[in-house]
């Protein structure tokens, strides 16, 4: 399915997504990405996101509605070239097309190039929505990027912006300046301009921001960012000022706290009231993270019309494989899409199931809203192919309607199996002996993650249960 040129695959089973009958999916991923990572150690696994899919509650019959899928696929290299995604049709009951989006990565694994495509059902063709082509200096940084909107008229890309990126001695980022195409007189113009100061480490402590005034055909600065970090290097307080007759007046601050661990524990965001001049919360976010710091919830929350009452807004919880290392992905899940999901996250393993509830102020209840499902396809090294022949078992039929069997190596013995669900959940747990059967009758329909262990070791899957 999602084989790369040259590369083995163990790819998932998508029938789930051919007939729609999955659980969950994903908008956004990968938007905008910056760097790939690759897995620290030589011999070790390497696992690539190759499809999402995602499902939408619904309130008025309490179910879940199939809504969309997200295709993966990776070059020869191994780098993510293209995500195709699709929106279910509920009433012709098939998949259409909705989106794609293209990317080139240079042999770093920095990105070159993107876009992004809408698919226009009337004309049955791909329109354009954001282009942006980046050049890089011999440093690896940003030398300029070229930013390209669509020409419905001529059917055709067209350029927009240009940035241009300067750097300090130390190869720290100092200026950026966008410049504005004019299509009419076919000539560059300077829109607005940031300069940067930074620490001694790198971070950027200060970003004045200016415009450019065509009439004196000077750069006037109208405000300013200032960070604050702590002695691990992440950000504790960030602010922004405007600047008016010489004077700089604060409009926002927002202050972020860490465990003992640097693990982000809040962010709270606080407004200016000028009725007071006092400053307010705004929003804030919280977050619950595990004992490896990976983020298994974040609660959002309002203060909505300055009453200083703090109300829920959404949160989002996320379930990882623990047994599986974030070192082992080939590219980091990146989003811009729906509440930021997976948005330069850091976490420490792979995830697996994200789910997005909203708070109800009425009922004064968390509703479900949006599930999405990531699975991942295992390309494997010559060390690996070595050490999956020595699997602990193979698992069939999957899908599955009443028994799952287990085909086990040789000399396994005293083996757990326990079946998840998308949050992460315990649905059922088995000590196999002497039969190499489950029955999973019991257990509703929908997608679920298996762990099976045995002589000291673990391996890890999904099970459909039709």
């Amino acid at each position: 399915m999602l084989m790369s040129t040259g590369l083995s695959a163990q790819s998932i089973d998508l029938k789930m997504l051919e007939n729609g009958n999955h659980r969950l999916a994903l908008e956004d991923i990968y938007s905008y990405p910056q760097t790939q990572l690759k897995s620290s150690n030589p011999n070790e696994e390497i696992y690539y996101l190759d499809s999402i899919s995602r499902e939408e509650y619904d309130i008025n019959s309490s179910s879940w509605k199939v809504t969309g899928k997200d295709i993966l696929t990776y070059d020869s290299t191994k780098k993510l070239n293209l995500i195709l995604s699709h929106s279910w049709n509920q009433n012709d009951s098939i998949w259409e097309e909705a989106r794609k989006e293209e990317y080139n990565f240079n042999s770093n694994g920095i990105v070159t190039h993107f876009a992004f495509y809408n698919w226009d059902m009337d004309n049955s063709q791909w329109i354009g929505s954001v282009k942006q082509n980046i050049s890089l200096n011999t440093n690896g940084k940003r030398d300029s990027t070229a930013s390209y909107f669509w020409d419905e008229q001529n059917n055709d890309w067209l350029i927009r912006y240009k940035y241009i990126y300067k750097y300090d001695d130390s190869n720290f980022l100092k200026q950026v300046i966008n410049n504005q195409w004019d299509p009419i007189g076919e000539n560059w113009f300077f829109t607005y301009m940031n300069l940067y100061t930074h620490d001694s480490a790198g971070n950027i402590i200060e970003d004045r921001a200016h415009n450019w005034n065509d009439s004196s055909e000077t750069w006037e600065e109208y405000g300013k960012f200032q960070n604050n970090y702590d002695s691990q290097g992440k950000r504790i307080f960030r602010s922004f000022s405007s600047l008016a007759d010489s004077q700089y007046n604060t409009w926002w601050k927002q202050i972020t706290t860490y465990d003992e661990n640097g693990v982000i524990t809040g962010s709270y965001h606080y407004n200016r009231n000028t009725t007071t001049d006092s400053f307010e919360i705004g929003r804030l976010t919280e977050y619950e993270n595990d004992s490896l710091g990976n983020r298994l919830e974040e609660v959002y929350s309002n203060n909505f019309n300055h009453t200083n009452e703090i109300t829920f807004v959404n949160k989002i919880h996320t379930t990882y494989e623990l047994s599986i290392p974030s070192t082992s992905l080939a590219m980091h899940p990146f989003s811009t899409g729906l509440t930021g999901i997976m948005d330069n996250r850091e976490f420490n393993n792979i995830p697996l199931a994200i789910s997005v509830s909203i708070w109800n102020e009425d009922f004064e209840e968390w509703e479900p809203s949006i599930n999405k499902n990531l699975f991942y396809s295992q390309f494997e090294t010559t060390t690996s192919v070595k050490q999956n022949k020595a699997k602990l078992s193979t698992l069939y039929p999957n899908p599955v309607t009443d028994n799952l069997s287990f085909s086990f190596a040789e000399g396994i013995q005293d083996v757990t199996f326990d079946l998840y669900d998308v949050q992460g959940r315990l649905v059922l747990s088995r000590e196999i002996e002497g039969s190499n059967t489950v029955n999973l009758e019991s257990v509703k329909t929908g997608i679920y993650f298996y762990r099976l262990t045995a002589d000291g070791k673990t391996q890890t899957g999904k099970v459909i249960k039709n």
